[in-house]
Formats: C-alpha cells, structure tokens, sequence
C-alpha cells in the first residue's frame, strides 16, 4: 500500500519464505558436515590400519615386497590422451 501501510499478509508470507530457506541452508549444511565427517574417519581409520603395519615387525617385512614394488609405479608420461578425462600434475 502507498499510503505507508504495512500489508501484513505480503510481510508474514515473506518471512515464511525466509524462515523456510533459513532451515533449508542450516539442513543442507548439517548433512554436508555429517557426509565430510564420516570420509574423515574413514580416512583416518585407514590411515591408523597402515601405521599399526609400520609399527608391526612382522607386518612391516611382510610388506616390504607389495611397498617396494608399489613404490615403482610412476604417473604415464609423454601426451595424454585427450579422450580420457582427468589430468595429473608433477609435483614440486
């Protein structure tokens, strides 16, 4: 309304909207917390199994044949090919 009037079904169906996107936001970023905290323990999980097989003497010679032949494989060089997807960067 012109005359300075506040329409008060306009302002509550806006703040509804606000109130709807503002649970909305706070949900999706909870579930995005949630999916990256569980990739985490994962990681770490599988990152306490592999020094558990370091700190292990028997466990540590027993992988010293798959590591060394693991330690060998390099990235391919020379062109890609530009049909494959991904791209791989030397370190520095």
């Amino acid at each position: 309304a012109g005359d300075g009037r506040i329409d008060w079904t306009d302002f509550a169906g806006q703040l509804a909207l606000v109130v709807v996107a503002m649970v909305f936001a706070r949900t999706a970023a909870m579930l995005a917390n949630r999916i990256l905290d569980r990739r985490i323990d994962d990681v770490m999980q599988i990152e306490k199994l592999k020094a558990q097989v370091r700190e292990s003497p028997t466990l540590s010679r027993l992988m010293a044949g798959p590591n060394w032949l693991l330690s060998h494989i390099k990235a391919p060089r020379g062109q890609r090919d530009p049909n494959l997807p991904g791209r791989w960067t030397p370190p520095r």
